[in-house]
């Protein structure tokens, strides 16, 4: 896919929240598991402007790290002249926090959707 690679590979992640019939009730929190770097988070947040928070739940205390970095710095993407795939823009709605399924610190049914 060349340069829209990035957009091709997150848009069939769209395509499948849309083909599921997901929505996300006003004023929700999202739950994103397995969040790595937070890439999926940032989509969700920008997906569904409604939410009133996102959470990006990794494992991986470096990926977390990275997450919170990337989201700090807002590198500007390749088609903005900028050294990154895709510009990534902050979000005050959006945290990343390092945990697992079994054991997130969230207060129980505080997400609207996971």
């Amino acid at each position: 896919y060349g340069p829209n690679g990035e957009d091709a590979f997150r848009g069939s992640f769209d395509e499948a929240l849309e083909e599921l019939g997901a929505s996300v009730p006003q004023d929700s929190t999202i739950v994103d598991m397995g969040c790595g770097t937070g890439t999926s988070t940032r989509r969700l947040a920008e997906r569904f402007p409604q939410a009133n928070s996102i959470v990006g739940i990794d494992l991986s205390p470096n990926m977390v790290a990275v997450g919170k970095r990337l989201l700090k710095l807002a590198p500007k993407g390749v088609d903005e002249g900028g050294p990154w795939v895709t510009t990534i823009k902050p979000d005050d709605r959006i945290e990343l926090m390092v945990g697992d399924a079994a054991s997130t610190g969230l207060p129980d049914s505080s997400a609207g959707a996971v």
